[in-house]
């Protein structure tokens, strides 16, 4: 009697089935990254003021949003400690945050 694999998929490109955790995250991996992400040619524009620059009250009012026992981002800050550091940080983080659309930067 043979038994079920619990990791046979299909592969879109070729339709070929795939029973190699690897190769399905893989291909998982590069579908999402087709979907995610943005190929196209960065914005070289000049530099200007926003209409309408994020606040300090928007800033405050994200963070509150943020769920608590979350895994940590690429900047190994968690929610947590968004939310009980002092206000005085959504004012820089307004700011870092209206300059970086303005000068077209990546954060």
């Amino acid at each position: 009697m043979r038994t079920r694999s619990n990791f046979v998929s299909h592969n879109p490109y070729d339709g070929k089935q795939v029973s190699n955790p690897s190769q399905i995250q893989l291909i998982i991996a590069n579908h999402f990254k087709s979907k995610f992400r943005d190929d196209g040619e960065p914005y070289f524009g000049q530099p200007r003021k926003l209409k309408s620059p994020t606040t300090e009250k928007e800033v405050r009012a994200s963070i509150n949003n943020l769920s608590n026992g979350r895994a940590l981002g690429s900047d190994n800050i968690s929610g947590e400690f968004l939310k009980f550091a002092p206000h005085l940080i959504d004012n820089k983080i307004a700011k870092i945050l209206n300059q970086t659309f303005e000068r077209h930067k990546d954060l």
